[in-house]
């Protein structure tokens, strides 16, 4: 049967006076809840490639009754491979297919699950009206999601599918507070200012499922961690779906505070209508991040990886803090005039300066490489800041073609700078930014001719490192 997909959706406002002509309120609430049935399509090995009561843990290659043909990649039929023991746990949680290869494809493992989300969005806003000339509002929001893709492994790695056994689940919760007053301190000039407060917050772990080993969390790659990531290479150019957890036991999280006062005001005076106004935000940005903090492991075939032989390890490297929290400010000032040029042409011209101040980690954890082939990182500001030149004209027209006031012709132009928006860089820094983070990748030759023993132990890896 196609998996079930349902979705509720509702909500209500409500609002009036709480003093007449002076005081008003309104508000409004609408949830959503959606359980959408989905079905996830895996490779995984053949039946007959699982350790067994019969065959005691002893693979033979080859596509006869009870022999594994996923070998045959790199082993000629009849010869035999032991599954290793630091890997025979890893085997375990892959599922028998349920549905046959096509072609020279590999066999799948299909399944249904649901995937679930919820979000709660709120408003209140009151007005005030002290007098003709002098008005108040206040504003909340907030807005939480929640995403639970618990019984699924869609989103649990960076390729999308996964096994039964590992899920995601994220959380969101968004809040914006604004305070503004509007001022008329004539007929010709109007003063607005305000107060605002946003801070969105998200969260995301991977889940595990059914795991009974290492204190629930699974096999471990990295002692203490949950269940690592494992990728391995199949015949004819396929691979196996990737299986694992991916954020160790924090997860991953962030948030961002921005604080902001604003104030504009409009002068009109004969046939030109002047604005001018000031912006100030101050920015917090934090993140938490997990790099490869469960460990990940690369096989190129599926007869190394049954004798835990990878070609890759790849590691948080010891001692990496990928934990990072900056504060910066932008400040924007801007004029504009709107010009009744002749009673058919308006002109607009404008000019915006916005800058924002180099961004410092509270920390000190903060390094760049200035110059990528021939400098190591060294410790200091993310980025270089060019944001003082952001000087922004604007120029519009708008033309009454036949003076009837039905068609007009309008143009524009303008140099929009985006400050401020550099949060992908902030995750960046935290996942690899020596000598405070990095990832660690130990390829084939580096590696022993034998076995590799997990969990890696802090005393490898430092030795790795």
């Amino acid at each position: 049967r196609l998996p079930e997909f349902q979705r509720n959706n509702f909500g209500g406002s409500f609002g009036g006076p709480i003093r007449k002509d002076k005081t008003f309120f309104y508000g409004v609430y609408e949830e959503l809840k959606q359980n959408l049935g989905v079905t996830d399509t895996t490779t995984v090995p053949n039946a007959n490639c699982h350790a067994t009561p019969q065959n005691l843990g002893v693979l033979t290659a080859g596509t006869g009754t009870g022999q594994c043909p996923d070998l045959l990649a790199t082993m000629s039929a009849g010869s035999t491979v032991t599954i290793s023991q630091y890997m025979a746990p890893f085997l375990a949680l892959i599922p028998n297919p349920n549905q046959a290869a096509v072609g020279n494809g590999l066999p799948h493992y299909n399944y249904s699950a649901a995937d679930r989300l919820t979000e709660n969005y709120g408003q209140m806003r009151v007005d005030q009206n002290f007098s003709q000339s002098d008005m108040f509002f206040a504003r909340y929001t907030i807005d939480n999601g929640v995403i639970n893709n618990a019984t699924t492994g869609l989103g649990a790695v960076s390729t999308g599918n996964n096994f039964p056994e590992f899920g995601l689940v994220g959380t969101t919760r968004n809040q914006w507070l604004t305070l503004a007053e509007v001022h008329v301190f004539s007929p010709s000039i109007l003063n607005t200012a305000r107060l605002s407060f946003s801070r969105t917050a998200w969260k995301q772990a991977g889940t595990l499922n059914g795991l009974t080993a290492n204190n629930g969390l699974g096999p471990a790659i990295i002692t203490g961690q949950p269940v690592g990531l494992v990728s391995i290479a199949g015949s004819n150019g396929g691979s196996y779906t990737e299986f694992g957890s991916t954020s160790g036991t924090s997860g991953v999280y962030g948030v961002q505070n921005i604080y902001t006062m604003s104030d504009d005001v409009s002068v009109t005076r004969g046939k030109h209508a002047f604005r001018f106004g000031v912006l100030f935000n101050r920015w917090n940005e934090g993140v938490q991040q997990a790099p490869s903090v469960t460990g990940f492991l690369v096989f190129p075939s599926f007869a190394r990886f049954v004798q835990s032989l990878p070609n890759l390890i790849e590691f948080a490297t010891p001692g990496s803090n990928e934990n990072r929290d900056y504060i910066f400010n932008t400040i924007g000032f801007y004029g504009q005039d709107d010009w009744r040029a002749t009673s058919r042409l308006t002109v607009n011209l404008g000019l915006r300066y916005e800058f924002l101040t180099t961004p410092w980690e509270l920390s000190g954890r903060a390094s760049r490489v200035l110059h990528p082939f021939t400098d190591p990182f060294t410790v200091g500001p993310l980025l270089a800041n060019h944001s003082f030149h952001d000087f922004s004209p604007r120029i519009g027209l708008a033309y009454d073609l036949f003076g009837n006031g039905k068609t007009a012709l309008r143009a524009g132009f303008g140099i929009y700078d985006d400050v401020g928006n550099f949060g992908a860089s902030i995750q960046q820094d935290a996942i690899g930014s020596p000598p405070f983070s990095g990832l660690t990748d130990v390829f084939g030759p580096a590696l022993p001719s034998g076995p590799v023993q997990l969990p890696l132990t802090p005393a490898i890896l430092n030795a790795t490192a």
